[in-house]
């Protein structure tokens, strides 16, 4: 009876301690599980807010499309072709990704240069009115200054292959 009294003092130590035990693995496990949701979240957010938002003028066959960007860039598109840009430039550049034709009359910024970068070439701008086409259709892109002056890059050969364009210069 001794014996029995005792096993009885012992079951409920060792529920007690596994209840305890096995409290503790689920609270670090819960803690664990919570550090990975809102830290992922966080992290998803935080890339979320700081990614820029892209804008997508089409101009569909047989119009043409007129806009300003948002540092005053006015872009006139011409039939089938397409402008992606952001709409806030960052502090060093003024990027946008061309498909098709588009004059350009860029807003002048010596701090923030302007560049148009199509499927062949990348131009480089400070403040200037110029004219690309660049159809993907088309086995040839051409760059046309009408006044300032332009930087012409091919994308397969960065550097090494770098024009600069003068008014009323064309580049095929």
């Amino acid at each position: 009876s001794q014996r029995q009294a005792d096993r009885e003092m012992q079951q409920p130590a060792s529920v007690r301690g596994l209840f305890y035990s096995g409290w503790k693995k689920w609270a670090v496990a819960a803690v664990m599980a919570g550090l990975v949701f809102f830290g992922g979240r966080s992290l998803f957010y935080n890339s979320a807010v700081t990614t820029e938002p892209e804008n997508e003028i089409v101009a569909k066959r047989g119009t043409k499309s007129r806009l300003l960007l948002p540092d005053g860039t006015q872009v006139w598109l011409n039939s089938d072709s397409r402008i992606i840009y952001t709409n806030f430039f960052n502090d060093t550049l003024r990027e946008v990704r061309l498909e098709g034709e588009a004059y350009f009359d860029v807003v002048k910024d010596p701090a923030r240069p302007f560049i148009v970068h199509t499927s062949g070439i990348k131009v480089r701008v400070l403040g200037t009115a110029f004219n690309i086409k660049s159809y993907p259709q088309d086995p040839t892109i051409e760059a046309t200054l009408v006044r300032g002056l332009i930087e012409v890059e091919k994308n397969n050969q960065p550097q090494s292959s770098r024009i600069m364009l003068k008014p009323n210069e064309k580049l095929v």
